[in-house]
């Protein structure tokens, strides 16, 4: 004979106290004590059709999505030209769990972006592959669960540049940026391949058409403005308020400058010279 066994919520419970008169009871003990003892080994009989196919659905898309999530991972490695590639099955427990989490992350990315199913799951794995190219680690899958907000940042960013206005404007703020760094240090950078960094010239580009800016003044005052340290402005501190207040300290010095020159200039002109001999 089965041992019988109750599931009830605690404000249920609370209720069927006071009807039945109990004005004094541990509840919150009980109920974290009760967590301890819960049954998990019941099994739920469905005789309706409709909620069997409704049920078998649910598991089905579970193992679907796993699957999914699994093919695409493959597929997009061997197009990558990974080495080594094996296609992840059911019968490897370990990795399947893996595909699971991987397919519920890919989901939760799909309906941020509003993408469907399958093209969202290749645009996760692809950006998330992408950026892990050229990284040390020991599981591309495992580190692919690490990366939600890494790759979620990269593919905005991709769609901010894809509704760039000027891009050509925006690569020539890039390519000053990178020759700035070559000419002090010698070394090449490039972040056109790197949409969450190259976003923030895009920036620098709007930022210069508000407010009518010379982009080159702009980027030499985040680097005359760290000059004090040996420091190099990074692409995310380009538009900030401590880029502001460079740039305002920049214009200020180097326009007084300009004057001071302009002043000697004059002072030292032949029309000055005809003035003073008048005199």
């Amino acid at each position: 004979m089965r041992d019988p066994s109750i599931h009830i919520t605690k404000t249920k419970f609370k209720e069927l106290l006071k009807e039945l008169g109990v004005k004094s009871f541990p509840v919150e003990d009980f109920f974290v004590n009760a967590k301890q003892s819960a049954v998990n080994t019941r099994i739920m009989l469905i005789k309706s059709s409709k909620n069997r196919k409704k049920a078998n659905n649910i598991a089905l898309a579970s193992l679907g999505d796993a699957n999914l999530a699994a093919n695409i991972f493959y597929s997009v490695q061997v197009s990558m030209k990974f080495k080594g590639v094996r296609k992840i099955e059911e019968s490897q427990p370990r990795l399947w769990a893996s595909c699971k989490k991987l397919a519920d992350i890919c989901n939760t990315f799909c309906k941020d972006f509003e993408l469907e199913t399958r093209a969202g799951y290749i645009e996760y794995i692809k950006t998330g592959l992408n950026l892990l190219k050229n990284r040390n680690h020991k599981s591309y899958l495992n580190s692919l669960l690490n990366m939600s907000e890494e790759i979620s940042k990269t593919y905005q960013s991709k769609q901010e540049l894809l509704e760039d206005s000027d891009p050509e404007f925006t690569k020539e703020i890039h390519d000053y940026y990178c020759k700035t760094i070559v000419n002090r240090t010698g070394i090449r950078v490039d972040y056109t391949n790197q949409p969450s960094l190259y976003a923030y010239f895009k920036d620098v580009a709007n930022k210069c058409n508000e407010e009518d800016i010379d982009y080159r003044n702009w980027i030499d005052a985040q680097f005359e403005g760290l000059a004090w340290c040996n420091g190099m402005p990074e692409p995310q501190n380009l538009v900030n308020d401590k880029a502001y207040g460079y740039y305002t300290k920049f214009m200020y010095k180097h326009s007084e400058a300009s004057k001071e020159d302009y002043i000697n200039a004059i002072e030292g002109s032949l029309w000055n010279k005809i003035n003073d001999e008048d005199e």
